[in-house]
């Protein structure tokens, strides 16, 4: 931390409950954390007055998975090989994508930064895997041949992809950049 007075958040378990620290002024002494995203504020005043600072945190991730595909969702196409079609999925408390249940089927994830900045070069890992594939789904993309359908899947806690439980069929994974950055021959976070 600096001594700016800028706010970091800092995790405290792997479903993103958070505290943010303030070592720069001393009027930012009382710190309101809740269990959930959305619940965080400081007072300068003992508590008499709060000012909303989740506004203010750019890296804010949500409490659970990124985006969830389930109950038979079909056809959903999460990016695509254009810039403008990337999402960055990114700082969640559990899988940036995740994709379960039977007949969720033929779902696509492409071009997108799960687990890095909006560069792809910052880490800014999801608590878990970046994606999941779980439990009876067929038929799904990750990534893909035409260029710019490969997603950079990086710094996520545990895995950049799994697959889960049984049945998970006729599933592509290709094209992909897993464990590095967009520029392929290093690690987020490297110079």
């Amino acid at each position: 931390m600096d001594a700016g007075g800028s706010w970091q958040l800092v995790r405290v378990n792997r479903f993103n409950r958070s505290l943010a620290l303030s070592p720069g002024y001393a009027q930012d002494q009382t710190l309101f954390v809740g269990p959930y995203p959305g619940d965080l504020a400081k007072s300068s005043n003992g508590g008499a007055s709060w000012v909303d600072l989740v506004g203010s945190l750019t890296e804010f991730g949500n409490y659970d998975d990124g985006v969830r595909i389930r109950g038979g969702a079909r056809w959903n196409v999460i990016g695509g090989a254009q810039p403008g079609d990337r999402n960055v999925i990114s700082n969640n408390g559990l899988h940036g994508v995740y994709i379960i249940e039977a007949n969720t089927d033929y779902n696509v994830v492409s071009g997108n930064f799960l687990g890095t900045d909006i560069t792809g070069q910052l880490p800014l890992g999801n608590d878990t895997e970046g994606v999941v594939l779980e439990n009876g789904v067929r038929f799904n993309r990750i990534g893909g041949a035409v260029p710019g359908e490969g997603n950079v899947i990086s710094a996520n806690a545990l895995r950049g992809i799994a697959i889960w439980i049984s049945q998970v069929t006729n599933t592509t994974i290709s094209g992909n950049i897993i464990g590095l950055g967009c520029r392929w021959n290093q690690r987020p976070g490297q110079p």
